[in-house]
C-alpha cells in the first residue's frame, strides 16, 4: 500500500530546497556514474538515441546523457530549479508533463525520475502523456520514492509523529507525494498501455556501503557530516546489513522500465 507523505514545505519549496542542496558537478561526476539505473541507457538505447526528460530539475541528468552521445531534452515548470539549468547552458524547456507541447511518437524514451508521484489524483495522466510522446517500442524509465518494509515499520511513523506535532504548533502541512510498493507501480504501468520489462531499485551502487541516497535522507544519524549522501560507519554497517536481505530495503526508489508495444 503506497504511503502518503506530508510536509510543512510546500511542493515547490521542498523542490528547491532539494535542489538547492544538490551540487550540479558533483552529481555529473559522481552520483550519476554511480547509480544503479545508469547502464539502463546503454542496454536499451541506440547511442545517438532521442530522450526526454520531464521534470529534470537542474538538468544534471541531461547533460549527462548529452555529454554521453544522446539527444536529450530536458523540461521543467519549477522557475526556482529552472534557474540553475539556464546557467548551465542547458537543452531544457519550460512545459507540463500533464500537457506536454511534444507531437505523438517522439521519443525513442522518457526518463522520469521522482516526478509523477507529485499528483495527489495519482500518476495516471502523466502517464497517459508519456504513452502519448513515445514511440511504439520506445522505453519509459520511471523512478518512484520507495515504500519498503524499513520505512513502513520506522521511517514513516516517525514521519506521522512529527508531523503531528506541526499540527498540534498549528503548521499548516501540504501533500509532497505518494511512495508506492513496486508493484503498485508496475500495475500503474500495465494500465497505461505499457509492457514492464524489469524493476530495480534506483540507488546510489549496491556493490558500495560509502553512500546511500535514501538512507541518508531518511535517518540523520546515519550521515557522514562532511559529505552529502554519504554514511558515516554505522551508516555503512547497515546498509550492508539491509542490501543483504532484501536490496530494496537500502534504497530510495524503485525504478520501472516499461516499453510501449509496436502495436497497441
Amino acid at each position: 500500500m503506497r504511503y502518503t507523505k506530508y510536509s510543512p514545505r510546500n511542493l515547490e519549496e521542498q523542490d528547491a530546497y532539494m535542489w538547492d542542496a544538490a551540487e550540479f558537478d558533483l552529481l555529473i561526476n559522481n552520483f550519476i556514474p554511480n547509480r544503479t539505473i545508469t547502464h539502463l541507457f546503454s542496454k536499451y538505447l541506440k547511442d545517438d538515441a532521442h530522450i526526454l526528460e520531464g521534470g529534470c530539475g537542474n538538468g544534471s541528468w541531461v547533460k549527462y546523457l548529452n555529454d554521453k552521445g544522446y539527444n536529450c531534452i530536458g523540461t521543467d515548470i519549477n522557475e526556482v530549479i529552472l534557474e540553475t539549468a539556464k546557467k548551465e547552458k542547458l537543452n531544457i524547456m519550460k512545459d507540463d508533463i500533464l500537457n506536454m507541447s511534444f507531437d505523438d511518437n517522439t521519443f525513442d524514451a522518457y526518463l522520469s525520475l521522482g516526478v509523477i508521484e507529485h499528483w495527489k489524483e495519482g500518476p495516471q495522466k502523466a502517464i497517459k502523456e508519456a504513452y502519448r510522446v513515445i514511440r511504439p517500442g520506445g522505453y519509459f524509465l520511471v523512478s518512484t520514492p520507495c515504500n519498503h518494509l524499513i520505512r513502513k515499520l520506522f521511517n514513516h511513523p516517525l514521519r506521522d509523529m512529527v508531523n503531528l506535532f506541526f499540527k498540534i504548533l498549528g503548521k499548516k502541512l501540504h501533500f509532497v507525494e505518494y511512495r508506492f510498493e513496486r508493484h503498485e507501480l508496475r500495475q500503474f504501468m500495465i494500465d497505461g498501455g505499457f509492457d514492464v520489462v524489469e524493476s530495480l531499485p534506483n540507488d546510489y551502487r549496491l556493490d558500495s556501503n560509502e553512500y546511500s541516497f535514501g538512507m541518508y535522507t531518511d535517518w540523520p544519524w546515519l550521515r557522514d557530516r562532511k559529505v552529502k549522501y554519504r554514511l558515516n560507519l554505522l551508516g555503512r554497517i547497515t546498509k550492508a546489513i539491509l542490501k543483504s536481505i532484501n536490496p530494496f530495503w537500502a534504497v530510495s526508489g524503485i525504478m520501472v522500465v516499461a516499453q510501449k508495444p509496436l502495436k497497441k
